[in-house]
């Protein structure tokens, strides 16, 4: 298993070419803020081949470890998610106070 990584970079003219580096691969996932604001705190977060995947399908809750088969799932999506944040090894969790983007969720109480 690859180590979590996070990091800021500077933000390119066109955020788009760098996300077509990732896009073909499995479960990649590009997040943006918003277009270049002046006086606007800007965001981008792209994964992938993330650790754990979860999807509904059908009204019906997945989770996939890995490369593991998909399961389905009789929890909430609130008790999966903070299950996923619980196991997460501490030694992969980020360190450190430049990190201004904690929590990835942004919801309260996870």
């Amino acid at each position: 298993m690859s180590p979590l990584v996070c990091c800021a970079l500077a933000y390119p003219d066109r955020l788009e070419n760098v996300f077509a580096s990732l896009a073909e691969t499995d479960w990649s996932q590009w997040l943006d803020s918003s277009a270049r604001t002046p006086g606007q705190g800007r965001y981008s977060i792209m994964v992938t081949q993330p650790r754990r995947r979860i999807w509904q399908h059908q009204g019906q809750l997945w989770v996939a470890d890995g490369n593991q088969p998909a399961q389905l799932s009789t929890s909430s999506l609130w008790e999966v998610l903070r299950e996923s944040l619980a196991n997460l090894p501490a030694t992969q969790l980020p360190q450190g106070e430049d990190l201004l983007y904690r929590r990835g969720s942004g919801l309260p109480g996870l």
